[in-house]
């Protein structure tokens, strides 16, 4: 007898949505008693062929046994032969569901690899799957968008209509595009872009393209279009889709009178984000051959420990603000801002005159006549007199209930009492003048709530009373600084703290009188410049007076709680992998995390944790443990040298060219304090042979060259420290010839350079920076060297000076083999000889958009 094995009941969600868990390897009957076990309610002979069921939410479902009950969510795991469905509502028969949506909810699929959202489909559980309206089908990496799709879900084949594909980095489209297999798709009059529009400007029109997932791309009879008009026409065109995997092979062909007829074979070796590596051979009928081999490498990593909170993927508004809320919370409790510290309060009061309190007096009177005359609103006499911050709001201070903490006892007593539109009395407290108004009452269950508004005449003192109280306050902090206990100052000088200046957790205790000691979250401290006090300050510090419009504060810091550990956060808090080793995910690079999550983690001091980043797939919060910057390259060069001439030339001889270069930032603990060790060193070998002495004299040169730098620099604006640089420079040059051994060396040179910080205000006119040791070394050696190229077809053994390429500057092995070393005379000595090219272009499998290293 048939049954179906369901292992969750059914839930509504919001819109009425129904969750649906199915074994895809058990069979659906037709027998009574399958049905009778799994449907509440159903009588055990009742077996209806269509059934509808929704769960009410009034009703309490009937007791399952574990056996037989899982809570059904989107995310949860399933088993190899599980699909999980949801929706607006669930219908089925004994041989297929049907999973419906509405404004609120959309139908919903996964299985294995696969999930599948659309407004309908339908699905026997075991293979079949059809789906209609708004489809979208994720497959591993692939996504798919049509109007229509049937899918096997076994043999993940199938068929799209209408739609439109994405496998990274290509975008195709076609009225009809079949899975051939679980990584194959096949589209029949295709298009293919790199753009994600739907109309792009530029795209491949072909009849038949096969897309095999990260492996290749193959169309036939394509038309390259651009702005509507055909440009190109290829009968087949193929498009490696591997990762890190170079071009095959690179062939260029070409002939001019110079080198006569020439070819060109370039072999890239490897082209990945760190090291890239390639060979040429070039070959003329004038100029004869010549070989090169060449590996440049870069890395520029970041040690990182990081925090994620995964967003799921149909989160709504609501969720993906929620889980933003959490995930700055923490991202703020590393930072340091919820650390609680403990600090002292010295608070001296402006003294205040009769005559002052006579001015607010008769303020506050001319107010309330306006107020009473309808001269204008309590709203515009708010915004036009008021001394407190809500008068921006017309004076509004929210809905309040007693025991809020917004006012003091016995003015939230006097204003809680009013009636709605009612307006109070002037009311005199020693601070200043006080009128309160109700603009709204809301009652709801059981708790009444008042919109209150307020008016506040403050008692402000006079300029000459405020002036002698900063000179008393300033050598208070003198005293204060130079030994004398705090705690005696604020015994002898100082008064209550003005409510006005209470901390947020003070307000709402209901306090008499704030503490003068107290330990509080440094979040508390709104003011922008108590903030920075108690982020530079170190224990003992006592700070400038603190200007309140009631009198002058002071703070004593005392001590901070410790920041919590990031590692043990990442254990507890974070949603990735790297979460079991505290977040560290070691070092990473510009394309192992997401783009602008390297970017904030390479602005980081070492230890730094950043500010909160948000990708499309999570939150992220990141700690930068150490970075580590190196680059370089290896060059080996060999190439006829032949006679100048056009018409008849002839052998002479060959030359041999090794360059190494390597240049690297040297990681110390104190990269914090703005303090760095560079090292760049050189090594360059020249070696030229001729077939006769009357060609020119054999060479063979070897040049060391290094330098190793410190610097020393402010790393804030507010640091005066005078900046300091050191460096140490080796250049030592060895001649070979004739089988005697010379040395030509240079002295290592030390040098030092210092610099002041100007006084602040001191306005220095602008200058030219100072070259640092890459343009020194530049200018001693010679640009940096870039990857090979053969752009324009300039030759390896060209022997001439050649003219600029497109970007203006020749390709490496034409410009130094075949121009600069070619050019010069026999026998000079190879420690002069011209300086190298730089400024070149990549060679051809090289990202034409990779951004330059910042140190070289």
């Amino acid at each position: 007898m048939g049954f179906i094995a369901l292992l969750g009941r059914f839930v509504r969600r919001r819109g009425g949505a129904v969750g649906l868990l199915c074994w895809t390897g058990l069979w659906w009957g037709l027998g009574g008693s399958g049905w009778s076990q799994e449907l509440p309610g159903a009588a055990p002979e009742e077996v209806p062929s269509e059934s509808v069921v929704e769960a009410s939410p009034q009703e309490e479902p009937p007791a399952q046994t574990d056996s037989e009950v899982r809570i059904l969510r989107p995310d949860m795991p399933l088993e190899p032969d599980q699909v999980y469905v949801s929706g607006a509502f669930v219908e089925w028969n004994d041989q297929l569901a049907h999973v419906g949506s509405d404004e609120t909810e959309r139908a919903y699929l996964r299985y294995q690899n696969i999930s599948l959202y659309a407004d309908s489909l339908w699905t026997d559980m075991r293979e079949l799957l059809r789906a209609e309206g708004n489809v979208r089908l994720v497959v591993g990496q692939e996504e798919t968008f049509a109007e229509e799709l049937l899918l096997n879900l076994k043999t993940k084949k199938g068929l799209a209509k209408g739609g439109a594909a994405y496998g990274a980095p290509w975008y195709y489209q076609g009225y009809e595009i079949y899975r051939v297999s679980e990584s194959e798709s096949l589209i029949e009059n295709g298009r293919l872009s790199t753009s994600s529009l739907k109309y792009p400007h530029s795209y491949f029109r072909a009849s038949k393209i096969l897309v095999r997932l990260d492996q290749e791309i193959i169309a036939k009879h394509v038309v390259f279009t651009v702005g509507g008009v055909p440009l190109l026409y290829l009968p087949v065109y193929r498009r490696n889709l591997k990762k890190d995997k170079p071009a095959t092979i690179i062939l260029k062909l070409g002939s001019d009178s110079f080198q006569g007829t020439w070819a060109s074979l370039i072999l890239p070796l490897t082209r990945r984000d760190r090291i890239r590596s390639v060979l040429q051979f070039d070959y003329a009928t004038l100029r004869g051959t010549g070989q090169a081999w060449q590996t440049t490498y870069r890395v520029r990593d970041v040690h990182l420990r990081e925090i994620v909170f995964q967003i799921p993927q149909e989160a709504t508004p609501e969720e993906r603000s929620a889980l933003r809320r959490k995930a700055t919370e923490i991202n703020r409790r590393l930072r340091g801002d919820f650390n609680r510290v403990h600090v002292r309060r010295l608070f001296v009061p402006f003294q205040i005159t009769q005559e002052d309190r006579e001015r607010a007096r008769s303020l506050a009177l001319e107010v309330l006549g306006k107020l009473q005359s309808g001269e204008a609103s309590f709203e515009e006499l708010a915004r036009q007199y008021s001394f407190h911050e809500s008068r921006n709001q017309g004076g509004e201070l929210g809905y309040l209930a007693p025991g809020d903490g917004v006012l003091s006892p016995d003015l939230e007593a006097i204003a809680l009492s009013l009636n709605y539109d009612q307006v109070s009395p002037l009311i005199e407290r020693p601070d200043g003048f006080y009128l309160f108004r109700v603009a709204d009452v809301l009652s709801q269950y059981g708790r009444t709530e008042k919109l209150i508004q307020m008016i506040w005449i403050a008692v402000e003192a006079s300029a000459a009373s405020q002036e002698q109280t900063q000179e008393r306050v300033a050598r208070l902090v003198e005293e204060a600084r130079a030994g004398r206990d705090f705690l005696e100052i604020v015994q002898e000088h100082g008064a209550p703290l003005p409510r006005s200046a209470w901390l947020e957790s003070e307000r709402r205790a209901g306090l008499s009188e704030a503490p003068v000691e107290l330990w509080a979250p440094k979040n508390e401290f709104t003011d922008f410049a108590q903030r920075r006090f108690l982020d530079r300050a170190q224990p003992g510090a006592v700070s400038d007076p603190f200007e309140l419009r009631e009198g002058l504060l002071v703070l004593q810091y005392l001590e901070e709680e410790p920041t919590p550990d990031f590692a043990t956060l990442a254990r507890e808090l974070s949603d990735a992998e790297s979460a079991e080793r505290g977040g560290d995910i070691g070092y990473v690079g510009q394309r192992d995390v997401p783009r602008n999550v390297f970017n904030a983690a390479v602005g980081l001091r070492r230890g730094e944790v950043s500010r909160l980043i948000e990708t499309d797939e999570a939150f992220y919060v990141v700690q930068n443990l150490g970075r580590r910057a190196l680059q370089g390259e290896a060059t080996f060069l060999r190439k006829d040298l032949y006679s100048y001439g056009r018409e008849d030339t002839f052998r002479i001889g060959e030359e041999w060219d090794a360059i190494v270069r390597h240049q690297q930032d040297i990681p110390t603990p104190w990269e914090v304090k703005g303090r760095r060790i560079a090292f760049w060193s050189r090594l360059d070998y020249l070696r030229r042979a001729y077939k006769e002495p009357i060609f020119g004299r054999d060479q063979s040169t070897l040049r060391l060259f290094g330098v190793l730098t410190f610097d020393s620099n402010p790393t804030t604006p507010e640091d005066l420290t005078p900046s300091f640089r050191s460096r140490l420079t080796v250049d030592k040059t060895y001649q070979f010839i004739e089988g005697d051994t010379g040395t030509v060396q240079r002295l290592p040179e030390l040098t030092f350079s210092w610099g002041g910080r100007p006084e602040p205000g001191v306005r220095i006119p602008p200058t030219q920076p100072t070259p640092g040791p890459d343009r020194a070394l530049s200018g001693e050696m010679g640009d940096s060297l870039s990857p090979i190229s053969n752009a324009g077809g300039d030759q390896l053994l060209s022997g001439r000076e050649p003219g600029p390429s497109v970007s203006g500057s020749a390709p490496l092995l034409q410009r130094y083999l075949g121009g600069a070393a070619q050019a010069r005379p026999p026998g000079r000595s190879g420690g002069e000889r011209a300086p190298l090219h730089g400024g070149l272009e990549p060679f051809a499998d090289q990202d034409p958009n990779a951004q330059p290293h910042p140190d070289s």
